[in-house]
């Protein structure tokens, strides 16, 4: 598997979990204004290839608080996120595992998914935390 990143890397929202994660808590009018000039380009295993079934998907991350990407940007690669809200903040803020697919398996989702969404809330307690003493 080669997997090349970077921070700061662009990739397409639909097909990664830190994407799902970001857009999953924007504004109804901010993931308009995304999704007017989006374009749904395929993956190596893309599931999401339209509006319909990328708001579908939000809808789900929403619910389940995380997001989980399968081999879907990247064959061999898969990853859980959670967005990570705070009250002073931008929405654009997650924090995800990535990791070859094999070592995130469908059993191991809700384990790896409810540390996710630990760091998640420990991050957002922080920021909270540094707002308001600067």
């Amino acid at each position: 598997v080669r997997f090349d990143t970077y921070p700061g890397k662009p990739a397409a929202a639909h097909l990664t979990a830190i994407g799902r994660a970001i857009a999953s808590v924007l504004s109804e009018r901010d993931l308009e204004a995304l999704l007017d000039a989006y374009e749904f380009t395929p993956g190596d295993n893309s599931q999401i290839r339209d509006r319909d079934s990328f708001m579908a998907e939000l809808q789900a991350v929403r619910r389940d608080g995380y997001a989980f990407e399968n081999e879907e940007e990247t064959f061999g690669v898969a990853c859980l996120a959670a967005a990570v809200p705070y009250a002073g903040g931008a929405a654009a803020v997650a924090v995800g595992v990535t990791a070859l697919a094999p070592q995130i398996q469908e059993a191991s989702v809700g384990a790896v998914s409810a540390q996710v969404m630990k760091a998640a809330g420990w991050l957002s307690a922080l920021l909270d935390d540094h707002r308001t003493t600067g």
